[in-house]
């Protein structure tokens, strides 16, 4: 299909795909009407990008765009961007995990009370570059407090798990400088935090039953409810849910059958497909902010790095995260993308860690707009510009 670009003048011919010169992007006719506008329409997409970070940086979490990603490596944090690298930004890792704001301004993870010595909940601001730890709800054990395990997109509430007594821990949450204990729903049973909304207001993660089964949970404004598969089995843990607190996402378990899930309050349980290979369970552990991009992996006993990752989107289901990327002309260097941990809040960036242990980032190429939309859009502009002719013949 070609786009004519017409002013006074035709200035210029392309085919969809085709990149426009620079000069035609800057071309403004004598009324002031911009012609960059309909040349965005047909220039080609990003192209996918692959980053490995190192050995064991486990990349876990990526700001809104994919520009800023968090992780932890040894007993610390860092932060990564393609221009500056890789950067280690202290706290202390002994558990839970590194999660980034949608602005990219904040890391949630744990860092060292200087008073007491103990590892919290803390929360990094990247302006002051300063760990401010977040308290707990009374015990410790082994020399932790609290540890945080996820941030929401605001960075307003960071979630995780605070220590009751030297066995027993509940899912907390820490919101305009209070730490909040969330409770257990079971009698000196554990609960835990795994991810959180954008606001704050909806909270995922596990309880324990009376037989020490971690079922999924999740507390919507404080209150717990525990998850189901449409035949009554217990589900897995959660791990992550959707910008708006819609869709949950977790752990598939044998009542299940092993598969990774979605589910929301409105539409119930949605298996995401059978793990990839036999004998193994797939555990989603990733969301795009609308729901619709899904990220997770499918293993059976073993290290992680033995695992393969997955994609599941609603228009294509689950698919094999490294044949998808694979697919998309990138050179993983024989590396399996074994385990993903975290997507970027557009669905485009996915993080984790390889088959060799290494830290990967690897972005998507933004969706092409379909012909018919970007055929409406170039008749439409066209139209502008043949009015504009009309009404200057006029006058």
């Amino acid at each position: 299909m070609h786009i004519f670009l017409n002013c006074d003048n035709v200035i210029a011919t392309a085919s969809v795909g085709q990149t426009i010169p620079s000069e035609i992007h800057m071309h403004i006719n004598h009324k002031g009407l911009l012609i960059a506008a309909l040349a965005s329409v047909i220039a080609p997409s990003a192209s996918a990008q692959y980053w490995n970070l190192g050995f064991l940086n486990f990349a876990s979490s990526a700001s809104g765009d994919g520009s800023v990603v968090a992780g932890y490596h040894g007993e610390t944090f860092f932060k990564w961007t393609a221009s500056g690298g890789l950067e280690d930004i202290g706290g202390y890792f002994s558990a839970g995990t590194a999660t980034i704001s949608t602005d990219g301004s904040k890391i949630g993870g744990s860092a060292i009370n200087t008073s007491t010595g103990n590892s919290e909940m803390a929360l990094y601001n990247m302006g002051s570059e300063t760990w401010t730890t977040l308290g707990g709800i009374g015990g410790s054990s082994d020399g932790s407090t609290s540890s945080g395990w996820s941030l929401s997109g605001d960075g307003s509430t960071s979630v995780g798990l605070g220590w009751v007594d030297a066995g027993t821990a509940h899912a907390i949450k820490y919101q305009a400088g209070t730490t909040t204990d969330m409770g257990s729903t079971v009698t000196d049973r554990s609960s835990r935090a795994n991810g959180v909304n954008n606001d704050g207001s909806t909270i995922v993660g596990w309880q324990d039953s009376e037989d020490g089964f971690r079922q999924g949970a999740v507390w919507k404004n404080g209150v717990q409810t525990l998850l189901f598969d449409n035949a009554s089995n217990q589900l897995g843990e959660a791990s992550d849910v959707s910008a708006n607190g819609e869709w949950v996402v977790g752990e598939g378990v044998w009542g299940n059958g092993g598969e990774a899930w979605r589910w929301s309050e409105s539409t119930g349980y949605l298996s995401l497909g059978a793990p990839l290979s036999f004998g193994d369970s797939a555990a989603a552990v990733g969301i795009s902010d609308d729901g619709n991009t899904i990220v997770g992996f499918s293993r059976g006993f073993g290290p992680a790095t033995w695992g393969q990752g997955f994609i599941w989107t609603a228009d294509g289901g689950m698919t094999n995260l490294t044949s998808y990327v694979t697919g998309l002309g990138i050179d993983l260097q024989g590396t399996t993308l074994a385990l993903p941990l975290g997507i970027s809040a557009d669905g485009r960036t996915i993080v984790g860690l390889d088959s060799t242990a290494n830290g990967f980032v690897v972005q998507l190429p933004a969706p092409v707009p379909e012909p018919a939309s970007m055929a409406a859009l170039g008749i439409g502009a066209l139209g502008m510009l043949a009015r504009r002719r009309r009404s200057k013949s006029t006058k």
